[in-house]
């Protein structure tokens, strides 16, 4: 009889806290655990953030039950007149749009920062990875150098060399020359190579993963006759580069061509390298000629190349030597 306007009668309190229980707890419980279980067994989400996801659809769920149902029961009670109805559920309405709107515009203003961070760390990675690159192009045109600077190179000669750069540079899995040898040529150039204690040296390229073997007749080969670390690229010693690959293709083929056309390195894609072919990396290409080939045609170009320098590179490799900066 005392009882002011409005006010939940004693009698209604058992039902109003069972219906809390019901809904705003056991629902929602169930309601996430059906719900992140079929994502999770459907691949959507992975098993880590399981506990992130059931927890924010249970305080959505729980926070929607308490906060919306009330509002309802109100909207639908006949006995509150239209005013009654209007002052408390528009503020209430209100209210929840602007914490809608609150979370939304945050978490887009988080995942906007965090995405800067992620570009700016992408940045400098790939401007420290351009800064490594052009040092290996540095060391490949010393190599070229070396090269040029005699008329005969001995594989020792070529290991004493090399070897202070791999000391300095992590990233460098090999360094290579392949010299251009005819089909005429071929035969004096395999036994020079083995009286240099390579006694089954052979030029060879690759059949099939993890075959490779001696190649058949062609009319020029650009094998690898000098690689070191020898320990970890004796598998490659021989490869005709410019042979067929099937693993590969003609990638090798196409960067080799455009090296000696365009003067100037190049490297190939991304593939299994023989020395390794459980490892992927690529191979840069610094085409080595007789002479000046500055603004001479493709066909002088063609005529005056002797060899390459190669660099081999893999990618746990070199990203190392990122990370490590």
């Amino acid at each position: 009889r005392f009882m002011p306007e409005g006010a939940i009668p004693p009698s209604n309190y058992h039902d109003v806290s069972l219906f809390l229980l019901l809904g705003a707890v056991i629902g929602s419980v169930v309601s996430c655990t059906i719900g992140t279980a079929t994502l999770y067994f459907y691949g959507i989400i992975p098993p880590e953030v399981i506990i992130p996801n059931y927890t924010g659809w249970w305080v959505g769920d729980a926070i929607g039950v308490a906060l919306i149902s009330p509002l309802l029961f109100l909207l639908m009670d006949r006995r509150n007149s239209l005013l009654r109805k209007f002052i408390v559920v528009v503020p209430s309405a209100i209210f929840v749009l602007l914490v809608i709107v609150a979370f939304f515009t945050a978490k887009e203003y988080d995942k906007s920062r965090q995405q800067a961070e992620i570009d700016n760390v992408a940045m400098e990675l790939s401007q420290e990875l351009e800064e490594e690159l052009q040092t290996y192009l540095n060391l490949l045109t010393a190599n070229e150098r070396f090269i040029l600077s005699s008329e005969y190179v001995s594989d020792d000669e070529f290991e004493l060399f090399t070897r202070q750069f791999f000391k300095r540079y992590t990233g460098l899995a090999g360094m290579g020359w392949l010299p251009k040898v005819t089909k005429e040529q071929r035969a004096s150039h395999e036994r020079s190579i083995q009286e240099q204690g390579y006694e089954n040296f052979t030029i060879k390229r690759r059949f099939d993963y993890g075959r490779v073997d001696t190649s058949e007749e062609r009319e020029v080969y650009f094998p690898i006759t000098y690689v070191h670390p020898y320990s970890i690229n004796k598998n490659a010693h021989g490869l005709d580069v410019y042979g067929v690959d099937p693993l590969v293709g003609n990638m090798r083929v196409r960067s080799l061509d455009a090296a000696r056309d365009e003067a100037q390195p190049k490297a190939t894609g991304r593939f299994p390298i023989v020395q390794a072919e459980n490892q992927y990396g690529f191979i840069v290409y610094h085409p080595v000629f007789s002479g000046d080939v500055d603004g001479v045609s493709i066909s002088k170009r063609q005529e005056a190349l002797i060899g390459y320098c190669n660099g081999i590179f893999t990618f746990p490799d070199l990203m190392s030597t990122l990370s490590e900066e």
